[in-house]
Order: structure tokens, then sequence, then C-alpha cells
């Protein structure tokens, strides 16, 4: 059995690692989906639809109206002095309070290591149902533009 929230999401700004036209801060209103397939429970569900929004949720609000920044590039160098983050990439440099700024673990800002990082968490949660199989996110930047990303956890 497959079951799948969506809808859910964030708005945030981030730029393009070597992609011309993406280079430049801009943002999205993200739009992140999770589907999860699996044995169905006593109560004949695989898991309770308002818990799986609510994991993915409270997931995507970590993300809300912040700027993601690549944590593992080398094209960029992040300076703090505890308050503000001096960013530099592709000759440009920028300061931006550091509480709105979140850094990634990846190298560049993509749809697809969005999609990688949300379902990593999502999974984590998800660690305690033993009936669920496997787990699919989605992330849309834009309507039409979505990267997906899945694993088996059993």
């Amino acid at each position: 059995m497959k079951i799948e929230v969506t809808k859910v999401g964030f708005s945030a700004a981030h730029f393009l690692i070597g992609h011309e036209r993406c280079e430049h801060v801009h943002g999205h209103n993200w739009t992140v989906g999770v589907s999860v397939s699996g044995e169905t429970d006593k109560k004949g569900m695989v898991i309770d639809f308002d818990l799986l929004k609510k994991i993915l949720s409270e997931i995507c609000a970590k993300y809300d109206h912040k700027l993601l920044l690549p944590g593992r590039s080398s094209h960029v160098t992040l300076e703090s002095d505890g308050k503000s983050l001096a960013l530099k990439s592709g000759g440009r440099m920028y300061i931006f309070p550091e509480q709105d700024v979140l850094i990634l673990p990846v190298e560049n800002v993509t749809a697809e290591e969005l999609a990688r990082l949300i379902l990593s968490e999502v999974s984590d949660k998800l660690g305690e149902f033993n009936n669920i199989l496997e787990v699919e996110v989605w992330v849309e930047e834009s309507p039409g533009k979505r990267a997906i990303a899945s694993r088996s956890l059993r």
C-alpha cells in the first residue's frame, strides 16, 4: 500500500553554483511531498496521514524563510563573526544576518539535494515504523520542476 502527503512547503532563497542564469540569489516557494509504501497495521493504515504531514511540516519549517547555503562547496567561502555571515562566491560578496541563514551539508543547493536531505530526515523519523518499507520525497521549486529521491527502509 502507498500513501502520500502533498502540498507541504516552505519559502526560501538560494543560488546555484555554476549555473549562469541562477547564480544570483533568488527564491522559491518550494512544495514538498512524501509517499510511504508498506503494510497496513491493525487499524488498516500504513501511517496516520496527520502524523506523516506533521513530520514533513516540522522538517520543512526549519527551511522556511531562510537563505539556504552550501556548506560543502569549494566555490563558496563562509565567514562568521557570530552575528553576520559573509559569503564569497564567484567574485561576489554578501553579508547576511546569521539567523536568516541555514547552511546545508551539500555542494550546491539544488532541488535534488534538498530532496535528498529531506528524505534522510523523514526516513530517520519513520525508522520506528516497522511496517514502512519505502519512502519517497519530492521537492518542487516551481510547478512542473521537481526532484524525487527515494529510499528503502527494510
